[in-house]
């Protein structure tokens, strides 16, 4: 016996510590794999850096809503096909969201929130509402395929890709 086992399943650490370590392990080996795949691609193109790929990856899972789509990584890995083939070969996408017709009619200029001077203009996303292309998600695929991604995450925070930030204080 190697320890005390409850019949409340819950109160058996061993049971419920290795599913949860397995699980981090999974997300850390594709993290891994993923940040392989971007450092592929940014080999064979020279505009192009893993720090901005991984980023297009977060952004595009983050605004992925799960009710919209079932595969939150085969969505922000065509997002990244696209913004790739947008940047190298400066092709626009066609692609895309229709906006609802009872929303464009009552749109008559655009308002900010406050004056333009202290806004952020980093974070405005004109490529937001564009959509993949059908090769886009296709060449997701191949890609999932040929690194092995098949981790399935409900949110990009499960994952290992953030960009390292030293910590910031003062003594």
């Amino acid at each position: 016996m190697d320890g005390l086992v409850f019949e409340n399943k819950d109160l058996n650490v061993q049971d419920s510590v290795k599913p949860e370590k397995a699980l981090q392990q999974e997300a850390i080996d594709f993290s891994n794999q993923l940040i392989a795949l971007f450092d592929d691609i940014c080999e064979d193109e020279d505009e192009l850096d893993v720090k901005t790929l991984k980023s297009v990856y977060r952004e595009a899972a983050h605004n992925c809503k799960a009710e919209n789509c079932p595969d939150i990584h085969a969505w922000a890995l065509a997002r990244v096909n696209m913004f790739v083939r947008m940047k190298c070969d400066k092709e626009i996408t066609s692609n895309i969201a229709p906006v609802e017709s009872s929303t464009s009619n009552k749109i008559t200029e655009l308002e900010l929130e406050c004056p333009l001077f202290y806004q952020d203009l980093s974070c405005i996303d004109a490529t937001e509402s564009w959509l993949p292309k059908k090769e886009d998600f296709e060449l997701a695929e191949q890609y999932s395929n040929k690194y092995e991604l098949e981790f399935t995450f409900s949110s990009v925070d499960d994952l290992y890709i953030d960009e390292y930030q030293p910590l910031e204080f003062e003594l």
